[in-house]
């Protein structure tokens, strides 16, 4: 487990995305032109931490949503599940060398990396 935490593409990881980004969103108003921003970026955090076996239970309160928002959230993580499969079937048919030189330039979920907090 402590060495989960440790891995930024881990599910403990992105439950503490999810965390700072509430905790962002407790100190704004609606109305501040970051917010809706952080509320995306919060909901990606939120459903990569489902894909990455984070009990829903446990994403839910943190992240203080209601079952309607957690409707949407694991309808992103089901998204994301696909694109990673898609990346995923076309790295398989690609050459060895073409995708090591491509792993360093793209991010490892095949979506622009989260803004840090």
């Amino acid at each position: 487990m402590a060495r989960e935490s440790l891995e930024e593409d881990s599910g403990l990881a992105y439950l503490g995305r999810l965390s700072r980004w509430q905790t962002m969103l407790q100190q704004l108003s609606a109305d501040d032109p970051t917010y809706k921003d952080i509320v995306a970026q919060k909901m990606i955090a939120a459903a990569e931490a489902l894909n990455r076996g984070i009990d829903e239970r446990t994403v839910r309160v943190l992240g203080r949503y209601t079952e309607s928002e957690m409707v949407e959230i694991r309808g992103a993580a089901e998204e994301f599940r696909i694109d990673d499969a898609e990346v995923d079937l076309e790295a398989a048919v690609l050459d060895p060398d073409e995708l090591a030189a491509e792993d360093d330039d793209r991010p490892s979920s095949g979506r622009p990396p989260l803004r840090s907090v």
